[in-house]
């Protein structure tokens, strides 16, 4: 009863209740001024977003067709200087491949390769260390018999001497120019025809003589083998064709294409031919 009471005085009390008013009102305005700054900056976002959005601009079809290819203005003319000279896409065919991208308008069907090579990559230089010397006997090995498939089985394959590209094939070897100086100093007959030479009879054998036992110096690489057939020590491999996603462009779809693993030019000379494409040594 007493709590009753009491109750009921303090609501009646004038004093207390003008008190109670005045709090409340307080609370509301403050209740209201934050209502109103979130609203405010929620605003402020929204007009930022909204800004954001209208200073984004939709990529040219052309630019990005040119980002897809990643072809600088002077792989262009190389690629277009390669297209009008026979002999230099022919010469384009006579390398050993790392990869190459293909960009084309019309439908590609790209096969992969079987490989043989060795040592697993091109680039391995010489160097004073256990594992070059041990790598170098596994060499000799591996190249020696690579001759031999040649000669028994007449077999082809590809050497990678001096950065310079050498291909024993039918009783021949193709070799480029960068070598004919090396080649005169060791009294190797030759001839010349179309910007490559060519080594015939007993020659061929001088020739893969004069490689096996170069004497290679500090930072020279590892001679490299390839061939489509297998010899001892030889890492065998298949190419990988990978398809990008189409972009049309003015109306023109053009799909991108990848080929990867170590190849011989001629071996993919429909993928050279293209008119656009990279590829790397």
């Amino acid at each position: 009863m007493i709590h009753n009471e009491n109750k009921k005085i303090e609501n009646t009390d004038p004093q207390n209740k003008k008190t109670t008013n005045i709090k409340i009102t307080e609370e509301k305005e403050n209740i209201n001024t934050e209502i109103d700054l979130l609203s405010a900056y929620r605003k402020q976002l929204k007009l930022k977003r909204i800004e954001v959005k209208k200073e984004r601009s939709k990529i040219d079809d052309n630019v990005f067709i040119n980002v897809l290819k990643k072809q600088p203005q002077q792989q262009k003319l190389q690629l277009k200087s390669q297209n009008t000279n026979k002999n230099i896409l022919k010469h384009s065919k006579n390398k050993i491949y790392r990869n190459a991208c293909v960009i084309s308008t019309t439908e590609l069907t790209i096969h992969p390769i079987k490989y043989y090579k060795f040592p697993f990559d091109t680039d391995f230089p010489k160097e004073s260390t256990f594992w070059f010397n041990k790598m170098y006997k596994e060499w000799h090995t591996a190249i020696k018999n690579v001759y031999t498939n040649y000669i028994q089985h007449k077999t082809h394959f590809h050497i990678l001497f001096l950065n310079s590209l050498i291909t024993f094939q039918n009783g021949y070897a193709n070799c480029c120019l960068s070598l004919s100086n090396l080649l005169k100093n060791n009294d190797i007959n030759f001839t010349i025809s179309n910007n490559t030479i060519k080594v015939v009879s007993v020659d061929v054998a001088l020739l893969f003589d004069l490689i096996i036992n170069y004497d290679l110096r500090k930072n020279d690489f590892l001679p490299f083998v390839l061939s489509n057939s297998e010899f001892e020590n030889s890492i065998m491999y298949f190419t990988r064709v990978s398809k990008g996603v189409a972009v049309l462009n003015k109306g023109i779809t053009h799909v991108c294409y990848k080929l990867d693993g170590y190849f011989y030019g001629e071996d993919y000379a429909y993928i050279l031919e293209q008119e656009n494409v990279i590829f790397n040594t």
